[in-house]
């Protein structure tokens, strides 16, 4: 280690840690914890930090936290030292950063406090239709049905048939019997689902082939897990154009993404328009300076 580098870690006994009833104050006023050449870590450097209620766990906490600054420290005085010449360009790296920052952080409170961030149904439906082609599926897709039943479960021919059935009347008396008879089920089919997800759903014995993925499927499988039925109402295969309602969530961010930009950009040219007009800005280039 460089000789001019001192390294200290100065650290309180038990008896200062059993005079600190709450835990959250293990030094005592004035004290320095650790050293590292110039830079100290103090007692209100770690105001708000809880070491615990108990005196020999306060210190162990402390302690480890004091070798964790002194490491950070050392690594940084050195890199310091070693890149002493860079100092200017790190510089203007941290400064451009900061501005960064603070853009970001005053453009994310402009759009949560002034920017309506609703985006209505046609827009969303323009954009797929003008955009159809670019949406093509990265996966296999369904919409489904399913249920599953104890092993030795025997569902009236009825319901089998209700469960296929596309007509909504029908679909309370469905729910009611499965939510007696069944382990589970899922009756929503009108959102699209992928198959890999699915997949999850069922027993590993049950793969859903490209074979089986077809419209209007029955599938009924009975293991140690239990009777499962499948009912495929649609399907969509990857690389062909995803439906709007799958891409509806994507749209809508990829909209709401362009609509921020427009509000930013807009703010944007009226203050620097605004700040040129009262002079608080001026543009130099093409003119003599004052």
């Amino acid at each position: 280690m460089i000789k001019t580098l001192r390294v200290g870690v100065l650290l309180v006994g038990f008896a200062i840690l059993l005079s600190c009833s709450s835990g959250n104050k293990p030094v005592e006023n004035g004290a320095v914890i650790a050293k590292v050449g110039s830079a100290t870590l103090n007692p209100e450097d770690i105001s708000g930090l809880n070491f615990g209620d108990n005196a020999e766990d306060s210190l162990m906490l402390l302690s480890a936290f004091a070798h964790k600054w002194v490491e950070e420290q050392v690594l940084y005085q050195r890199a310091q030292k070693e890149l002493a010449s860079s100092s200017s360009i790190f510089e203007r790296q941290l400064e451009a950063y900061k501005k960064s920052l603070f853009i970001y952080s005053f453009q994310q409170q402009l759009v949560g406090e002034s920017m309506d961030t609703a985006i209505s149904d046609q827009a969303v439906e323009a954009y797929y239709l003008q955009n159809e082609k670019h949406f093509l599926l990265k996966t296999d897709i369904v919409k489904f049905r399913l249920a599953i039943f104890p092993s030795k479960a025997k569902p009236p021919a009825k319901i089998r048939a209700m469960f296929s059935d596309l007509n909504s009347k029908k679909i309370p008396a469905l729910e009611s019997f499965l939510r007696v008879n069944s382990k589970s089920f899922f009756l929503n089919d009108t959102a699209w689902i992928s198959v890999s997800d699915v997949s999850k759903l069922l027993p590993s014995s049950l793969e859903l082939s490209h074979e089986k993925l077809s419209k209007k499927s029955f599938i009924e499988l009975n293991d140690s897990t239990g009777l499962h039925w499948l009912w495929i109402q649609d399907v969509k295969m990857k690389k062909t154009v995803s439906p709007l309602e799958f891409e509806i969530p994507r749209i809508r961010a990829i909209l709401l993404h362009q609509k921020k930009q427009i509000f930013l950009k807009d703010l944007e040219r009226k203050w620097v328009q605004q700040a040129l007009t009262e002079k608080t800005a001026e543009i130099y280039v093409g003119k003599s300076n004052p």
